[in-house]
């Protein structure tokens, strides 16, 4: 026969647990006494008391005790989550919950492309975040801030700047979003994508990102990088001069144009390819990731030459007859 205690004790917690589930449902559902039609700003770091407080003061919420039981009986109130909260559809306590603790962030969308400059990077944040370009420029040269990032020290955060659709916080202020966050973020999603296409390689992370730069600032379509890189690498590995035309864009002031012989050697410069062997010190611009896996994995060839046919691609040649013969009837044609 069964111990009637044990009995008598499990049908009491049976029933409380009956009783507080009931309670609860009461309490989840129970309906807010005024149309909360208006919008919630949470800001970052805020406490149940400071929602409480702005929910008090901007619209007409008058259960706050319940609110504040519910919260912390279930735990939420660690869980608040800040930003805009549009409350037209709450009706309940429990919709309120649900909404204060949800992801609802009001964001912004901030799209990087390929091929731009930290420069480039920078104004188009400006327009989006309304960020501090003077500072973003600064923190991308500086050495200290650099170190921090774990991407050893390259000179300067060009080409380390992941092109990439991001998604901020629309109220940089209200949450605080710095722009060393900013291209902490971009750097970190540089390192993410890098260390899934990663192998071992001769050419150090850096060296790549600044072929790749260069890559990208000559392939308008992804389906010629990797024999526009071949062309590259066959160079630097019989120490000829690259004769990159977008290092020459890097230094030349404005917007990309035509180039002239005169271009070519008036840029006393590291990064002037046609006057210094080798890479440049560092990238021309912030390449994708089709650029990247280019510099990385170029396509086996013979070609040591290249000129631009007009169409967006380029044709390939063995030796230098080929390609002054090229040059003549593509450049004619070009211009």
């Amino acid at each position: 026969m069964a111990n009637p205690i044990k009995y008598f004790l499990g049908k009491l917690i049976l029933f409380l647990s009956i009783i507080l589930l009931l309670v609860y449902l009461a309490l989840y559902n129970f309906p807010i006494s005024c149309s909360l039609s208006s919008e919630l700003v949470i800001p970052k770091g805020a406490s149940l008391s400071k929602v409480i407080k702005i929910l008090e003061d901007e619209t007409c919420f008058k259960n706050k005790q319940i609110l504040k039981i519910m919260m912390v009986v279930t735990g939420k109130d660690k869980e608040i989550r800040p930003g805009r909260h549009n409350l037209e559809d709450v009706n309940s306590i429990g919709e309120l919950m649900a909404k204060i603790t949800g992801d609802r962030l009001d964001m912004v969308q901030v799209t990087i492309l390929e091929g731009w400059t930290m420069h480039q990077i920078s104004r188009e944040l400006y327009h989006t975040l309304k960020i501090d370009t003077l500072r973003f420029i600064s923190l991308c040269n500086d050495k200290s801030f650099i170190r921090n990032l774990d991407i050893k020290t390259p000179k300067n955060l060009e080409g380390y700047l992941y092109p990439e659709t991001y998604f901020f916080p629309a109220s940089r202020v209200m949450f605080d979003l710095s722009e060393e966050e900013i291209i902490s973020n971009l750097v970190e999603q540089l390192k993410k994508e890098y260390g899934q296409i990663s192998k071992k390689h001769s050419m150090s992370m850096h060296e790549i990102l600044t072929l790749g730069s260069i890559i990208q600032g000559e392939c308008i379509y992804t389906d010629e990088m990797k024999l526009v890189s071949s062309v590259y690498h066959n160079r630097l590995s019989k120490g000829w001069l690259l004769q990159a035309d977008p290092t020459i864009q890097y230094l030349k002031p404005g917007k990309n144009k035509r180039l002239y012989n005169k271009d070519y050697k008036r840029f006393n410069s590291a990064y002037n390819t046609y006057l210094h062997k080798g890479l440049p010190p560092g990238p021309i611009s912030n390449p994708g990731i089709d650029a990247i896996k280019a510099a990385m994995e170029p396509i086996e060839a013979d070609y040591m030459f290249f000129v631009a046919k007009g169409d967006g691609y380029h044709h390939f040649s063995k030796t230098e007859d080929e390609h002054n013969k090229a040059k003549a009837k593509f450049l004619k044609e070009l211009w």
